[in-house]
């Protein structure tokens, strides 16, 4: 790991230490534990890992948001690292449609912030992730990953 990727990784460490601190509406807390299974990738021109083994886990701070953390096997088969925060405040029935913000790890030329769109579906105890990457230049495609998850 570079040093640019360490600090980062420390910096958005930080900045969630900073933000549970933070005297908002508690939520019931729930934490979850994550799979990070596949992706789909729109252009299908180009050969891109779509199995994308990894595991994470989420935990609730507040209200409507959580903390997600873990690393999974990227679109390049290289292994990346994960801290997110995710607000997800529309709710329509079992879906919970929000946005995911952080860092990422294992892209060139290395650590990144992301922000992209994410629909939940959530039972009792278990749900499905879906995170949307939007094309943001000819070298990220627009991609839909998918998680598995239970409830610990």
């Amino acid at each position: 790991m570079s040093k640019f990727e360490k600090f980062v990784l420390w910096a958005i460490a930080l900045l969630i230490l900073i933000m549970v601190s933070v005297k908002l509406p508690r939520a019931h807390a729930e934490t979850w534990g994550v799979a990070t299974v596949g992706s789909y990738h729109f252009d299908r021109s180009s050969k891109h890992c779509e199995q994308n083994w990894g595991l994470g886990i989420e935990h609730d701070v507040w209200k409507n948001t959580r903390l997600a953390a873990g690393f999974y096997r990227n679109s390049f088969c290289e292994q990346s690292k994960y801290a997110l925060l995710s607000w997800a405040p529309l709710h329509y029935g079992k879906f919970h449609i929000g946005a995911a913000a952080g860092g990422v790890t294992g892209y060139k030329p290395g650590a990144g912030f992301v922000i992209m769109p994410m629909v939940t579906y959530e039972e009792k105890n278990w749900g499905l992730n879906f995170g949307i990457m939007p094309a943001l230049d000819s070298k990220i495609l627009t991609v839909i990953g998918l998680q598995l998850k239970t409830r610990f």
